[in-house]
């Protein structure tokens, strides 16, 4: 062999290894976006999920605050939750799932008691759920378009768009709500 001939095998099996190198890299390019993309979704889930804790929150403390100052809402919650026990029990013949659905239909009453109209502020450096009443006004936005602005952040992450951290989310809700 001469010089040429084994220079141009090393040659030629370096550039075999790097074009197996550049396949792999690509290939897992491709998961790493693919984990960046589910990461992005993730962070709006986890937005919407507390969320919606802090909206079951309000509404059965506002609720159970209503029961308790009313004798006569008491006995409809109590007999809505036995009503709903022993219709459970009937129709299951379970006696766990009968008090479940005696304790969800008693929830529902006292969430749906404490229903009101709530809004998000966005203003600050995080998002606070509010009752109606609430004072602030500047960068509120009804509960309904939040979460309206929650799937669209969510869609912007599905098709890549990286969504940064949380205070580059509020500043993004705030410009899709027309807040500053």
């Amino acid at each position: 062999m001469t010089m040429n001939t084994k220079w141009e095998e090393q040659i030629i099996n370096t550039q075999n290894q790097v074009s197996g190198l550049l396949a792999e890299a690509a290939e897992i390019s491709g998961h790493l976006e693919a984990l960046i993309r589910q990461a992005e979704v993730t962070k709006m889930s986890m937005i919407q999920v507390a969320s919606e804790n802090r909206v079951r929150w309000l509404e059965r403390n506002r609720g159970l605050t209503a029961i308790a100052a009313n004798e006569q809402y008491q006995r409809i919650g109590w007999g809505l939750g036995l009503a709903s026990a022993i219709i459970g029990g009937i129709v299951s013949k379970d006696p766990i799932l009968a008090l479940k659905t005696g304790m969800s239909g008693f929830d529902g009453l006292v969430r749906e008691m404490g229903h009101r109209r709530l809004y998000v502020d966005l203003s600050g450096r995080s998002m606070k759920i509010e009752q109606e009443d609430s004072p602030t006004k500047r960068y509120r936005v009804s509960l309904e378009r939040f979460l309206t602005f929650i799937e669209m952040m969510r869609n912007r992450a599905l098709s890549g768009t990286r969504l940064g951290n949380f205070q580059n989310i509020l500043v993004e809700m705030r410009k899709i709500a027309g807040v500053k």
